[in-house]
C-alpha cells in the first residue's frame, strides 16, 4: 500500500537544495502540476528589489527565461499569466491579475509553465495511476470497507448531560464519566449546511456524511450520488454515504 510518507516523497514539493519540484512523482499523480520553484531577487544587481503588484524581478536571466504561461506565488495560491518579460537588464516579469499585497524579495514561486493553461485544474488528480490506486481509503466494488471505523471524539470535560450540551451544544455529545464524547464514523466527513445534522463535521449518525476514495482533501468532483459500497459499523445507524460522480480529470 501507499502511505503518507510513500506519498509525500512522490509529490516533494519543497525541492530541498535544489528548489526543484518532483516533476516524475507529481506526473504519477496529478493531471496538471508546478514545473519549478524559483524566488524573487534583484536580479539587476542595483541593490533594490524592482517588483511591484504587477511586476517581479528575478535573480538572472536564465530564471527570467523560465517565466512563460503561468506563475504562482506559493503563499498566495492565486495563479497568474506572464504578459512580458524582460530578461536582459532589469530581469523583470509582468503579470495579471495585479497583487492586493507586494509580497517583496525573496519570495518563493511556482513556475507552471506552458503547457498548464488549464491551471483552474491545479493538482487535478489523474483518473487512474499506480500512486492513487494503492492509497484507496475505501472499496469501489461494494461490501464491507475494512477501514470505517467507529471512533469517539472527546470535546473536553462535564459533569452531566446538561452540562455537556451547554458547553458544546453543537456537539451532539453524551455525558461518559466525566467526558462529553460524540460517537462518529471514521474516515467519513459529515456534509455540511445539508439541514440534516449537527454540522460538527463528525460523521454521526442519522446524518449524510462524504465518502472520499482518495488520499488528501481531494474527494473528487462534479455531482454527489449515494454510495451503497460501505457498510455502516454498529452502534452507529442510519447514516448515507454521498460520493462525488467523477474523481481526477
Amino acid at each position: 500500500t501507499c502511505n503518507i510518507t510513500d506519498f509525500e516523497a512522490l509529490t516533494d514539493i519543497t525541492g530541498g537544495a535544489s528548489n526543484n519540484v518532483n516533476t516524475t512523482g507529481m506526473s504519477q499523480v496529478f493531471m496538471y502540476y508546478p514545473t519549478e520553484i524559483v524566488y524573487t531577487q534583484d536580479g539587476n544587481l542595483n541593490f533594490t528589489y524592482d517588483g511591484n503588484s504587477t511586476t517581479l524581478e528575478v535573480k538572472d536571466t536564465t530564471t527570467c527565461a523560465k517565466f512563460t504561461g503561468y506563475f504562482e506565488y506559493f503563499y498566495d495560491n492565486t495563479t497568474r499569466q506572464i504578459t512580458a518579460v524582460e530578461c536582459t537588464t532589469s530581469m523583470t516579469v509582468t503579470f495579471t491579475p495585479a497583487l492586493t499585497y507586494d509580497f517583496g524579495f525573496g519570495m518563493p514561486i511556482l513556475l507552471w509553465g506552458t503547457s498548464n493553461a488549464n491551471y483552474d485544474k491545479k493538482y487535478g488528480l489523474k483518473n487512474s495511476s499506480p500512486a492513487l490506486n494503492a492509497g484507496l481509503v475505501g472499496t469501489s466494488n461494494g461490501g464491507n470497507c475494512s477501514n470505517y471505523i467507529v471512533k469517539t471524539h472527546t470535546w473536553g470535560t462535564g459533569s452531566s448531560q446538561a452540562d455537556c450540551d451547554s458547553k458544546f451544544p453543537k456537539a451532539n455529545s453524551t455525558y461518559n464519566s466525566g467526558n462529553c464524547e460524540t460517537t462518529y464514523l471514521y474516515p467519513a466527513t459529515e456534509i455540511m449546511d445539508d439541514n440534516i445534522g449537527n454540522d460538527n463535521g463528525l460523521c454521526e449518525s442519522n446524518e449524510t456524511c462524504l465518502h472520499n476514495p482518495n488520499i488528501g482533501a481531494y474527494a473528487g468532483h462534479s455531482t454527489l450520488s449515494t454510495y451503497t459500497g460501505c457498510s455502516i459499523p454498529s452502534p452507529l445507524t442510519n447514516i448515507t454515504l454521498k460520493k462525488y460522480d467523477s474523481n481526477g480529470y
